[in-house]
């Protein structure tokens, strides 16, 4: 799965590869139910989910190499970006060191995350990897494989440094940072059985639009109340996000008995005194059996459940209401201006209920999948969604259940 190339003069080898994906979604189900994850109702997605990435490797011989990936996101009109870049140095054939830019290995394919072709799924599951904001790792990289006997083989990864990835879902300018991080992943094989082991933690930041509107507001209310004696402090440093300590842990397994195979993962997300990522749970279990002529089918159900931070929201609660009862005692303040503040107070309340409660998903997604590998390089593949998930209306103030469902076709090419 690639070009090499030799050079004549020093007997460098270089390799090129890549990968695109090409798929086609739609949400079948009414507007009252809402899209799957973001899979459009009215019309069939054609672009967002195309992806095409290329990658150089480059045998600087003397135990250095080098590697660069480039990705290109339909859902981002086709503009590059790198993903990964960075130079490894080969102690011995089992221990090595790499330095830049590398995937977290958060996940049990978080090195061939964008490479459709590498699993049986369109895409790995959303309830686990789609809370994966972070891509790489700036810093450096530790990888250590070697045979623990009898057929046993251990596989190390230890890794620290900085990832910042941004997060359009959240709002244009939207960015999560991890700073100081640490982590390590631990993957263990012995014939048919896989198991994996991740830890990952840092002190997370999180920039958003949203955030930013209501720090503003705080602001604005501590200018104008503080003197009364109300104290935002507290309140506006729970929300605003910054240098929260973060810690990620995931586990998982895959038992491949030939004929047919199952895959599981589980994540845990906890973040202290955070308004997003505060208390995140999710798993995934796959179960699937090779038919012949090249044919795979596969079932998936997977579970999310993101809670918000609560008492974030409580702190707003407990400052608006008290604000609301001075508004009228502010001296020298016109009838209409009182009016005007208490409106935007209040308003301030009602998104602060929406962002909490929205923060709060319990989400089961019911996958049927098909893979047809009809070519040595290509493959295409079909799946049929349903969800039960429950949501918020707009104002937080409501619960209930939807059912949407959607299918999906793909063809997954390396090269």
């Amino acid at each position: 799965m690639g070009y090499k190339a030799y050079a004549d003069d020093d007997g460098m080898e270089y390799a090129f590869s890549g990968f695109a994906t090409v798929q086609a979604a739609k949400t079948i189900t009414g507007k009252n139910d809402g899209e799957v994850w973001d899979v459009p109702q009215d019309n069939w997605e054609l672009s967002q989910f195309n992806k095409i990435g290329l990658r150089l490797d480059v045998d600087l011989k003397h135990n250095l190499d080098f590697a660069a990936q480039f990705v290109s996101y339909g859902r981002t009109d086709y503009s590059p970006m790198v993903d990964w870049l960075y130079v490894r140095y080969s102690f011995t054939p089992e221990i090595n060191m790499s330095f830049g830019k590398t995937r977290i290995p958060l996940y049990m394919y978080s090195d061939v995350l964008d490479v459709g072709y590498a699993y049986q799924w369109i895409a790995p599951p959303p309830a686990v990897y789609g809370l994966d904001p972070l891509r790489a790792n700036d810093g450096i990289q530790f990888n250590w494989v070697t045979s623990m006997g009898n057929n046993w083989y251990s596989d190390l990864t230890i890794w620290a440094g900085r990832a910042q990835q941004d997060i359009p879902e959240l709002g244009d300018g939207a960015s999560f940072t991890v700073d100081n991080s640490f982590g390590f992943a631990w993957d263990v094989e012995w014939e048919w059985l896989n198991l994996r082991a991740v830890y990952y933690g840092g002190k997370g930041s999180v920039k958003t639009p949203d955030l930013d509107l209501l720090n503003t507001a705080v602001n604005g209310l501590a200018t104008t109340f503080g003197p009364a004696g109300i104290d935002l402090s507290e309140v506006q440093d729970r929300v605003s996000m910054e240098d929260r300590t973060i810690h990620f842990a995931s586990v998982g397994a895959n038992l491949d008995f030939g004929d047919y195979f199952f895959i599981g993962e589980t994540t845990i997300v906890r973040t202290e005194d955070a308004p997003v990522y505060s208390d995140v749970n999710a798993f995934y279990l796959t179960a699937g059996y090779r038919l012949p002529a090249n044919v795979t089918v596969s079932f998936t159900y997977s579970n999310n459940d993101d809670k918000a931070d609560n008492k974030t929201f409580a702190l707003y609660d407990e400052a608006i209401e008290p604000a609301l009862g001075i508004i009228p005692n502010i001296p020298n303040l016109p009838a209409e201006q009182q009016a005007q503040l208490a409106q935007g107070v209040v308003g301030t309340g009602i998104g602060i209920n929406a962002l909490g409660k929205s923060g709060f998903k319990q989400e089961n997604t019911y996958t049927l999948g098909a893979r047809w590998d009809f070519h040595p390089m290509a493959a295409t593949k079909f799946e049929y969604v349903i969800q039960d998930r429950e949501k918020y209306n707009d104002l937080g103030t409501e619960r209930f259940t939807v059912y949407p469902q959607a299918v999906r076709f793909s063809l997954d090419l390396v090269f």
